[in-house]
Order: C-alpha cells, then sequence, then structure tokens
C-alpha cells in the first residue's frame, strides 16, 4: 500500500487554486481576529457593541484562521477540506447577515458587518468553484 493510498483522497494534480482561495481567507483571518482581540474594546462604541463581544469574536476568528492556515498550507488541497472551510465561510455569512438585520449595531459596525459577509461569500464561491475542480 502506497502512502497517499492511506491518506484517501490526496489529489495528484497540483490544486493552485483552491490553496490560494484558502490561503488568503486565512490571511484574512488572521488579520481581523488580530485587530478584534487587540482592539476589539477599543472599537466596540464604534461599531455599536459590547468590548467583550469584540474581543470573543476575534478569538473565534483566530482559531478558525489556524485550521484554515493548515488546510492552506498543504502540498495538495483536499477537496473535502475546501468544503469544508467554504461551507463555515456559508454559515459565517448568513450569520453576519442576520447580524446586521438584527440592527443593534451602529450605522458603521453594520458596514463593517457587510463588508465582511461580502468577503467571506466571495472566499465560500471560489472555494466551493475550486473545490470542484480537485
Amino acid at each position: 500500500m502506497q502512502a497517499n493510498e492511506a491518506i484517501g483522497d490526496v489529489p495528484q494534480q497540483p490544486t493552485r487554486m483552491a490553496n490560494v482561495a484558502l490561503g488568503l481567507d486565512a490571511g484574512l483571518c488572521n488579520l481581523v481576529g488580530l485587530v478584534f482581540v487587540l482592539a476589539g474594546a477599543l472599537m466596540a462604541d464604534w461599531l455599536g457593541t459590547r468590548g467583550w463581544v469584540a474581543t470573543v469574536f476575534g478569538v473565534v476568528v483566530l482559531i478558525w484562521s489556524f485550521v484554515v492556515t493548515l488546510y492552506a498550507n498543504r502540498k495538495f488541497a483536499r477537496a473535502r477540506e475546501v468544503r469544508r472551510v467554504a461551507k463555515v465561510n456559508v454559515v459565517a455569512a448568513v450569520a453576519g447577515t442576520v447580524v446586521v438585520a438584527a440592527s443593534w449595531l451602529s450605522t458603521a459596525g453594520r458596514v463593517v458587518m457587510l463588508v465582511g459577509v461580502v468577503m467571506v461569500a466571495g472566499f465560500a464561491a471560489v472555494q466551493f468553484v475550486a473545490a470542484s475542480r480537485i
């Protein structure tokens, strides 16, 4: 038995599109997570939320970014993992839309959230396309 057979669905062709999509997603998650962990309490009034909520949001995003970073750093992306990240991105985009619709955020907070929703939905779309090509 070869090593690739034991691993399962490891593709033999390059998966550059998937790796780039995951890498950009991981980079954005790292940036957003760090900003909210380090400055979430300072931005809370401006965003229309409590400081601890912004900080906890940053911690959750950072934890997720570690998972996406691990997937992005593989030589060959696995379709199952790319789809998993894309599905979580869809859930995050829907949750962000619900938060915007609930409108307890300030106007600036809604704008920031909508920008995030659009970016996350864009990553999900590209990741679904990339997963279908693996």
